[in-house]
């Protein structure tokens, strides 16, 4: 069961891992099929279908087929029903029409497609109700008497409210990913990986830049459940409590100055920059009354953190007064950049006080510290 939960709350921030749940709750109740359907209004009511067990496998081809196809609105009266049915209750198809026996249900294409897969009875459930929008799971049977039994033990619904919140969550993810595509992308460029984590620990959106920090697996992490840890176990514990003590602040509305840590990385390379403070979505910028931690990670190794086409534009550099910023600003001494280019180490420092005199520096490190200055995030 624990195994189960772990993979539910998983699909929460992850929408790929919900058929990996879905066929997880097969498993541990025994069930054969399953499917989680969202629909919204009834124009186009079936907005997506995650399955589980022999439909996943595609084993029920027929009203596999015609579900994805939403060919299936003869079952808008089942729909329509389990709005008004209680909320994570398993309901037999008869009992939401308010009929005695299965053969009392009226013959359709999708009970046809049904019967032709083998499947006896459809048991249901809502999940969420919001707004125009309905969750519902159903459970195929393929035994006689079987949806009457998962009916009256009910051992299923344990794992409804999991699957309630995981769906809600997707939806409000795809709802910020959607909205601020634009803005994480901004960041991306700006260099900044950017985290936010709700009061549970959970990473509920992330940044490429962020993923592409985590995929490095050097210094910082983010688990199979969305949990961010660092390779050393000190960090990790001041990690979450910093971020704890954001959420804190968050929950409470209250203002809270940034923390920041330095965290190692076992590679050598210069550690990563963390600040964590707490976003409190007033404006309903994001998601109305989102509340959780915003952890910003700077890499100082990244590749392209430094630029010279700053410095290029700014003093209307020459070609070869170019070619040497380029070599000083990616981190070459004055004498490898000579060696590279094929010019002596004379005239290499002669056109770094062209360069100098242009861009009003003092030497070396000066250029650098001026690159830094004037990088182009959009590059």
């Amino acid at each position: 069961m624990k195994q189960l939960f772990n993979t539910i709350l998983s699909a929460a921030a992850a929408p790929e891992l919900m058929e990996d749940a879905l066929d997880a709750f097969c498993e541990e109740f025994g069930l054969a099929s399953v499917a989680l359907t969202t629909a919204r209004d009834f124009d186009s009511l079936r907005i997506d279908t995650r399955a589980g067990g022999k439909m996943r496998r595609g084993e029920t081809p027929r009203f596999l087929e015609l579900v994805l196809s939403g060919r299936d609105e003869e079952d808008d009266a089942i729909y329509r029903s389990l709005f008004g049915a209680p909320p994570q209750r398993l309901a037999r198809e008869i009992e939401l029409l308010g009929l005695e026996r299965p053969e009392d249900l009226p013959l359709s294409r999708t009970r046809l497609a049904c019967r032709e897969d083998g499947i006896r009875e459809r048991v249901k459930a809502t999940l969420n109700r919001s707004g125009p929008w309905l969750d519902v799971l159903a459970i195929h049977t393929f035994e006689e008497g079987e949806a009457e039994r998962l009916v009256r033990d009910r051992q299923p619904e344990i794992a409804l409210p999991l699957f309630a919140h995981a769906v809600a969550m997707n939806r409000i993810l795809d709802a910020m990913r959607s909205r601020f595509e634009g803005a994480l992308t901004m960041l991306d460029r700006l260099g900044l990986g950017v985290f936010l984590v709700d009061e549970t620990g959970d990473v509920i959106l992330s940044n490429a830049e962020a993923q592409r920090i985590s995929d490095l697996r050097d210094g910082l992490t983010l688990t199979r459940e969305k949990r961010l840890v660092a390779a050393a176990p000190e960090a990790t514990v001041a990690l979450a409590s910093m971020i704890a003590h954001a959420n804190r602040a968050a929950a409470a509305e209250e203002a809270a100055a940034a923390q920041r840590l330095s965290v190692s990385r076992p590679s050598g390379a210069h550690p990563f920059l963390v600040t964590v403070r707490p976003l409190l979505d007033h404006e309903g910028e994001l998601q109305p009354g989102l509340r959780c931690a915003f952890v910003v990670v700077i890499d100082p190794a990244r590749p392209g953190a430094l630029s010279a086409e700053g410095l290029i534009t700014l003093a209307g550099l020459t070609p070869k007064e170019s070619e040497l910023a380029r070599l000083l600003v990616a981190g070459y001494r004055l004498a490898d950049a000579a060696e590279r280019r094929g010019v002596s180490l004379d005239t290499a420092r002669n056109q770094l006080k062209s360069l100098s005199a242009k861009l009003r520096c003092s030497g070396q490190a000066d250029v650098i510290r001026l690159a830094a200055a004037t990088r182009l995030p959009l590059d």
